[in-house]
């Protein structure tokens, strides 16, 4: 991943962060117990008419999921739950390799950089309350992955697993923080080409399970339905 986009995502996310935490995260008493219906387990639904939009826009990754989770819980009470959003990123080198990729989302984390109380609320980046899910295709070339990483098979593919190092993005040195050090990371080849498919941790374990579903979930972006 180029070192300008690195560090601009890294400002976006501490943005995110800080804002997040100023508004609807700080409003969040300091004990924030979770709900047994955080745990509940997760349902997957077909993608909002403006994620498959972006999917058919994005038709050079080549594959996008069929189904995603949706969020059951709000902020703050009386809120309704964040809506799933996507986003295209276009081609860029990583490493030797030139990939493009979009991203699933809803929610915003909580991490070191949302305050000192952030612990407490670290339940809510479970997806009832908030996801993210990048995809990428390798339009040419293999691409650098983290040096973490072990032989897996995910989601009915076998290939590379890095699990997520910590929590923010200053969480891994040299190239462990590859494709978001505080994501679950797994890079398959599929066809011709490889592909890279990560999900913010809510722990390696369910996230490297939910991880895995969604995989499974990947289809060839001409056969997803128009709605």
């Amino acid at each position: 991943m180029p070192p300008l986009r690195v560090a601009l995502l890294a400002a976006a996310a501490a943005l995110t962060s800080v804002s997040f935490s100023a508004g609807v995260g700080g409003a969040l008493p300091t004990v924030d117990p979770p709900p047994k219906v955080a745990f509940a387990p997760v349902r997957l639904y077909p993608l909002p008419a403006r994620a498959l939009t972006q999917c058919r826009l994005a038709r050079v990754v080549e594959l996008c999921p069929r189904r995603l989770p949706r969020a059951w819980i709000a902020y703050r009470r009386g809120a309704t739950p964040p809506a799933l959003a996507a986003e295209r990123f276009a081609a860029h080198r990583n490493g030797g390799a030139v990939e493009a990729g979009i991203s699933f989302s809803y929610g915003a984390p909580w991490e070191p950089d949302s305050g000192p109380d952030w612990q407490q609320h670290a339940w809510r980046n479970r997806p009832c309350c908030f996801l993210h899910l990048d995809l990428w295709h390798a339009i040419r070339g293999k691409p650098t992955f983290p040096n973490t990483a072990r032989p897996a098979t995910l989601g009915g593919h076998e290939g590379d697993l890095a699990p997520a190092t910590g929590a923010g993005l200053g969480c891994g040195a040299g190239n462990a923080g590859v494709y978001f050090c505080n994501h679950a990371r797994f890079r398959w080849k599929q066809g011709d080409s490889w592909f890279v498919a990560t999900l913010h941790s809510f722990g390696n374990k369910e996230t490297t399970a939910l991880l895995g579903r969604l995989i499974r979930e990947l289809r060839p972006i001409g056969t997803l339905p128009r709605r």
